[in-house]
């Protein structure tokens, strides 16, 4: 039987058709890499027994340091924006919910 890491690193391996080196970016006074993935959404689609019509277009780029940690994750699908920063690697972190203002929902197609 075949580890849970393996066959998740299988997965990604399997959903990432390509990435694409953006270039050097700066976020916080500090020089990262920026890339984008293409992803197989026909592949995911499969694996989630939905119709592909249904998923919109995506567009996922990630910001990496020198020693491939992510900083920044950000994901662009249907109009609209969703962008993830890690800052605080190995600190306890205290996560509260958005005001509701700020908060856009996402309807399941």
């Amino acid at each position: 039987m075949e580890s849970s890491f393996t066959m998740g690193t299988q997965f990604r391996d399997s959903m990432i058709e390509r990435v694409t080196y953006r270039g050097p970016a700066r976020i916080g006074g500090k020089s990262f890499h920026e890339y984008e993935l293409a992803i197989d959404f026909e592949f995911i689609a499969e694996m989630a027994g939905e119709d592909m019509s249904k998923i919109p277009d995506y567009t996922f780029r990630v910001h990496l340091s020198d020693d491939h940690t992510i900083r920044r994750a950000v994901i662009d699908f249907d109009g609209k924006q969703s962008r993830f920063d890690y800052t605080r690697w190995g600190k306890p972190v205290d996560i509260q919910a958005p005001p509701a203002h700020l908060v856009d929902g996402m309807d399941a197609a």
